[in-house]
């Protein structure tokens, strides 16, 4: 945890807060994909699918969660966590949030941090969750459950692993800072 002032705290718990929502309700969306492929197949038999279809869904899948993985890393790499939180450059006078324009100039990096982290959270939430959807096409193809739970597990464990935590990159931009 990051110390600082009370509006700095305040800042971070809100966008921590933000990101907590969001990853659960897209974790949640999937635990709902499982239940309605479920209800679903009980309603008939099981229908083939084409040979191909899984293993390009597989390949598909195992680029796209190198992506995921990737993506934090060119995204927030030091360099650019020290361009986008002024660490390199006297402090700009961007037209900021109200909240980290109030901050002291020693805090308004740190009230940058979300900002900064927001884009790659998102891109990897969702591309995490396009790969439950795979599964969840698959299945609904064939009409059985067990095709699409490869496919969520990864899915799950990319959302819960892969994807930055707002805190992982506030630890890594305290130790860019001069001083710390």
């Amino acid at each position: 945890m990051v110390g600082g002032s009370r509006q700095l705290e305040q800042l971070l718990k809100s966008a921590r807060f933000t990101t907590n929502i969001l990853r659960f309700v897209l974790l949640f969306s999937l635990v709902i994909y499982v239940g309605v492929v479920y209800m679903l197949s009980q309603q008939g038999p099981e229908r083939p699918v084409p040979e191909m279809f899984p293993l390009a869904l597989g390949v598909v899948t195992l680029m796209q969660a190198g992506a995921i993985v990737m993506l934090p890393r060119f995204m927030l790499s030091d360099n650019r966590l020290r361009a986008a939180t002024g660490l390199d450059a006297p402090m700009p006078q961007p037209s900021l949030a109200g909240t980290v324009e109030a901050l002291p100039d020693h805090e308004k990096r740190l009230g940058r941090v979300p900002m900064v982290h927001f884009t790659p959270f998102i891109l990897g939430l969702v591309l995490s969750e396009s790969i439950g959807i795979y599964g969840l096409v698959l299945s609904m193809m064939s009409n059985t459950l067990p095709p699409m739970l490869p496919f969520i597990g990864v899915a799950a464990a990319l959302m819960l692993f892969a994807v930055p935590s707002l805190d992982s990159v506030l630890e890594r931009v305290s130790r860019l800072t001069p001083g710390h």
